[in-house]
């Protein structure tokens, strides 16, 4: 607890952001409350939308300015279907290019402050962290949900969505020396379990949750706002709204960690 109550009072932290979809609005409120309160965040980890999202603050883009992405941007146009469900519905043209025009150059290296992407080798069955190289496609890897967007091929392997296998990837994080603050954002309730649908989606959502569970209790502070409906996967219009959620909720938990060690 000394240790964790220097590092909140002196406001370096380390990032990690879990996978959720359009519900990743939750964590730019985060990051929001944060930066207004003179937290620095020097270090990022993600999966799916928490990588993408994780990806281009690293590359210094403000959370206000990508809640209005989110609003404003035709999200429909960033999915090019490819015609076929062999290997998935859509592919990552758009989104690559949505990228490249965010990003200055095709490279971790490139960003302001060190970035993770969690995706899954689908041949070798397991988690992996990228932290270097080219980053493009290392990020879309991440956010590649399976049946939905085509696998990623990284040095011949096909990769798939991160949330997959692990859902708020710490581990990179370990170590560096800044305490970890987790967010996650699938924080509701199945209101009504009646169809093989919604029994399809409760069983993934349980299995997820599972990496969730593992990891949080390696983060100094754990920020899972409690959404009061089920948000839908890419619920575009809901992006504010989710966003005051964690805007709220961070104000909430901060406020309640720095009392605690006064």
């Amino acid at each position: 607890m000394e240790e964790q109550s220097h590092a909140l009072i002196h406001k370096d932290l380390a990032l990690c952001l879990s996978g959720g979809g359009m519900r990743g609005a939750v964590h730019l409120g985060v990051v929001q409350y944060l930066l207004d309160h003179g937290y620095r965040i020097r270090a990022i980890s993600g999966t799916s939308i928490g990588a993408l999202l994780g990806s281009l603050l690293a590359a210094g883009h403000r959370p206000k300015e990508l809640v209005e992405l989110m609003l404003h941007e035709d999200l429909r146009r960033l999915f090019v279907p490819v015609g076929s469900i062999r290997r998935g519905l859509f592919s990552h043209k758009k989104i690559r290019r949505l990228l490249g025009e965010m990003i200055p150059r095709d490279d971790f290296a490139a960003l302001q402050v060190p970035f993770y992407s969690c995706a899954v080798n689908l041949p070798k069955g397991k988690a992996v962290i990228f932290g270097s190289g080219s980053l493009f496609d290392k990020v879309l890897a991440s956010i590649s949900i399976p049946l939905l967007f085509t696998p990623v091929t990284i040095d011949g392997d096909d990769h798939v969505d991160g949330g997959v296998l692990n859902n708020l990837p710490v581990e990179p994080l370990l170590g560096l020396g800044w305490p970890i603050l987790g967010v996650h954002a699938n924080n509701y309730r199945f209101r009504q379990i009646r169809t093989g649908k919604e029994i399809f989606r409760r069983v993934m959502q349980l299995a997820v949750r599972q990496s969730v569970e593992r990891n949080k209790a390696f983060c100094d502070v754990f920020i899972e706002p409690p959404l009061q409906k089920e948000y839908a996967l890419f619920e575009i219009k809901a992006a504010a709204e989710l966003y005051d959620t964690g805007y709220r909720e961070a104000e909430r938990v901060m406020e309640r960690s720095v009392e605690g060690i006064i």
